[in-house]
């Protein structure tokens, strides 16, 4: 009998023993869980906005691009009426110089 009874405070010597090291790993490792979770969160946050600062330029880059374009156009547009206002003015200069001659 009293073998047995040192088996069983032995037993559980042992048990606690090692479970004070098991508790405090579980610990840790929730801990640590705990820790990356909140990390990924910032990390989701971070490329988030990320996201929606590069939608916003983009935006910002095609409003650019239209604006630019229609200026663009404008100019081509202006060219086109100085060139014909100096190819009728040529034409009219030719005629008068002919007249002269």
């Amino acid at each position: 009998m009293d073998s047995q009874r040192q088996n069983r405070d032995l037993a559980q010597v042992m048990n606690q023993t090692l479970s004070a090291p098991l508790t405090q790993m579980v610990e840790a490792i929730t801990a640590s869980a705990q820790q990356s979770a909140s990390s990924n969160d910032t990390v989701t946050q971070m490329l988030a906005m990320s996201i929606q600062q590069q939608q916003q330029a983009s935006s910002l880059q095609q409003q650019t691009n239209a604006a630019v374009n229609q200026a663009r156009n404008q100019l081509v547009g202006q060219q086109a009426e100085v060139l014909q206002a100096i190819r009728q003015q040529d034409a009219q200069d030719h005629k008068k110089k002919k007249g002269a001659q």
